[in-house]
């Protein structure tokens, strides 16, 4: 927040920002480290501000600070990303529950196809996508559907997941 506020510039007069140029900048973002970064860090947002009409640059403030509200859900994106690599939905969404990151199992489906989604298993360290319960008329409706099963009780807190590799 503090490097949004400090980086506002005022808007350009004509919008001249591409989505490689953003994205470009995003990824430069996202690999500063270290010392000095804080002001490469600065720099670099203000420059992209400063490029950027009020509507772009305030599409982009709400981006970097999480605060973006476009209409698209993941579960759109998700079949979007189903549908422009010819893949199964269900296909796509276990790979994006395994794999954690919709961006990259969309370029997954789009450069290798399902085979490369398929491929998608559990690694430690990298987080899993929260599996949702579906629901069930009753219990023994539940039953009759899933057979045999491990049931948990949920209580209202955190979720967290512990990753183990080895004894």
């Amino acid at each position: 927040w503090r490097t949004l506020q400090a980086a506002e510039r005022s808007p350009a007069g004509a919008p001249s920002l591409t989505v490689g140029e953003v994205d470009a900048a995003l990824t430069a973002l996202a690999a500063l480290a270290g010392p000095g970064s804080g002001t490469a860090r600065l720099e670099l947002v203000g420059d992209l501000l400063g490029r950027a009409t009020e509507a772009e640059a305030r599409f982009v403030a709400r981006l970097l600070g999480g605060e973006l509200r476009q209409g698209a859900n993941a579960g759109v994106m998700t079949d979007a990303v189903a549908r422009a690599a010819g893949v199964p939905a269900a296909t796509v969404r276990r790979a994006v529950m395994l794999g954690g990151r919709l961006d990259v199992v969309a370029r997954l489906a789009l450069t290798e196809g399902r085979a490369a989604l398929e491929a998608q298993s559990l690694e430690v360290g990298r987080p899993l996508q929260p599996m949702l319960a579906s629901t069930a008329a009753s219990v023994a409706e539940a039953v009759a559907d899933l057979g045999t099963a491990a049931v948990e009780w949920k209580l209202d807190g955190i979720r967290i997941q512990v990753h183990r590799d080895g004894d």
